[in-house]
């Protein structure tokens, strides 16, 4: 063993070899490429459907590669705009997050998330799409409100298939 200290230099390098490191990496990554911001609920409108945003449990946002972001009143705007490529083509986008159901303000990824589908909560759309962290907490609403628990890919396939009611491109509205 060297009995010399390690320059900073090395040290990074040699903390960038292990898996703490590599987590620690993608963490900073993620931080300084942004996130999700706290919306003014009340105050703005969805990029989607232009309906001010009046429920945070149903709010959505996106991130675009350059930090600019684009806020939503449901999971329906955000999906049926991701899927438009309306302002911005989908590669570009860094993020997309939902709000967790049972803790508005809190932000999941799109991707990750566990959606439920329910005619007894109402989101602003009409589709009745809410979010959660996890499959216990969605089929724990599923069991209080009727309902079918999806995936993000299955919501997508959704919102593709559904004209949304009370806005959005291509809606007439």
């Amino acid at each position: 063993m060297d009995p010399r200290p390690m320059s900073r230099g090395e040290a990074l390098r040699v903390l960038l070899g292990t898996p703490m490191g590599l987590a620690l990496l993608s963490l900073l990554e993620a931080c300084s490429a942004g996130g999700p911001r706290p919306i003014r609920v009340g105050e703005e409108e969805c990029a989607h459907c232009r309906m001010r945003i009046s429920q945070e449990a149903f709010a959505a946002q996106a991130m675009n590669d350059r930090g600019r972001s684009w806020t939503f009143d449901s999971i329906e705007c955000l999906t049926e705009w991701l899927l438009q490529e309306n302002e911005v083509p989908e590669a570009r986008i860094q993020g997309a997050w939902v709000t967790d159901f049972h803790a508005p303000g809190e932000w999941l990824r799109a991707h990750e998330a566990i959606y439920l589908r329910s005619e007894g909560l109402r989101s602003p759309m009409g589709l009745g799409l809410s979010a959660y962290s996890g499959s216990g907490a969605a089929h724990g609403q599923a069991d209080a409100h009727g309902g079918d628990v999806l995936s993000w890919t299955d919501v997508r396939t959704l919102v593709s298939d559904t004209p949304l009611r009370g806005g959005g491109a291509g809606h007439g509205h």
